[in-house]
């Protein structure tokens, strides 16, 4: 519908909006639609008429837009369409005319921008992470599979997004990676296995474009972050969960529906990615505790008994006092 407007218009959604028109100032058809902008289609006689004829038109070149489906030119459908396109069209007109209007809608622009950007770093990272795992026997099991959630990934934002002087060139930018606090040393070193496992397979590749852009450590993320539905025991720290305990006392009773255990895993014969104990009892910094961690190679084939004791790994382990 906004498209179809803006063709009427004889305009772009690039290009500013015609300038506001006179109510009661004649219009042929030959000419370019044009609206009174400080009044709705309702409030507004010419504006009501340019919304039917818009709507005529629309009609009349349906063969124009195939993958609109037939329900969505039904005329209540477009008069609905019409009236939130033109809501805001009015704005965008407002805005023209208002810098501070102007200046929000485009940091509400921006914003919108920065948080698909981020969305989309989460998503190519949890791919790269699944796929590395496919290659990997040794984390086959159903226990891993919670660690795989987008929801589990860090953020990773760009150098010059919080920037106000926005004075960084495209070679300065750096992406600073921040963690989420429950994640345990455990999470931490699986998933460092598998982007160590997805860097070696990307070194083997012919390099293209500019290259993966530099990373770096920031602090983690702020706020009172749960996991998600899905998550193991051995995925949550011991420690957060201890100072989350001690704010807010229900954390437990949320985990607990939280959290799923698949059986059949015993991490007392399954060392690989570390004790569940290393994490809370030595003096590791809150950033390396949220982010991720460097670490040799590991032997990632190990055999894993069938049978399972997730004991050592419960919440109400993780309550009982460190030694």
């Amino acid at each position: 519908m906004r498209r179809h407007i803006y063709r009427l218009m004889g305009t772009g959604p690039k290009d500013d909006l015609p300038s506001n028109h006179l109510e009661g100032l004649h219009l042929s058809d030959d000419e370019p639609v044009r609206f009174v902008w400080a009044k709705t289609a309702r409030q507004s006689p010419h504006n009501a008429r340019m919304k039917s004829r818009i709507i005529k038109d629309l009609m009349a070149h349906r063969q124009i837009y195939k993958h609109v489906p037939d329900e969505a030119f039904q005329r209540k459908a477009l008069e609905a369409a019409f009236d939130q396109a033109f809501t805001t069209l009015r704005l965008k007109a407002k805005g023209q005319s208002d810098e501070s209007i102007a200046q929000a809608q485009k940091a509400k622009e921006e914003h919108k921008s920065m948080k698909a950007r981020r969305f989309s770093r989460k998503k190519l990272k949890l791919g790269c992470r699944t796929e590395a795992r496919q290659k990997m026997d040794a984390f086959s099991h159903p226990t891993f599979d919670g660690a795989l959630h987008l929801e589990c990934m860090s953020s990773e934002e760009s150098s010059d997004e919080t920037s106000k002087a926005g004075s960084s060139t495209p070679k300065d930018k750096k992406l600073v990676v921040r963690g989420i606090p429950w994640r345990s040393t455990r999470l931490l070193r699986f998933y460092g296995v598998l982007d160590e496992d997805d860097k070696l397979d990307k070194s083997l590749r012919p390099k293209r474009g500019s290259g993966r852009k530099e990373r770096t450590e920031g602090p983690p993320k702020v706020g009172a972050f749960l996991p998600p539905t899905g998550v193991a025991n051995w995925m949550i720290s011991r420690r957060w969960l201890r100072d989350m305990q001690a704010v807010h006392p229900d954390t437990l009773e949320l985990l607990e529906g939280l959290v799923v255990d698949p059986p059949g895993f015993d991490w007392n014969q399954f060392d690989a990615l570390g004790y569940e104990s290393e994490d809370e009892m030595d003096s590791v910094s809150t950033v390396l505790r949220s982010q991720r961690l460097v670490y040799p190679p590991i032997d990632t084939h190990p055999t894993v008994p069938a049978s399972a004791n997730p004991a050592s790994s419960s919440l109400q382990y993780a309550l009982a006092p460190l030694p």
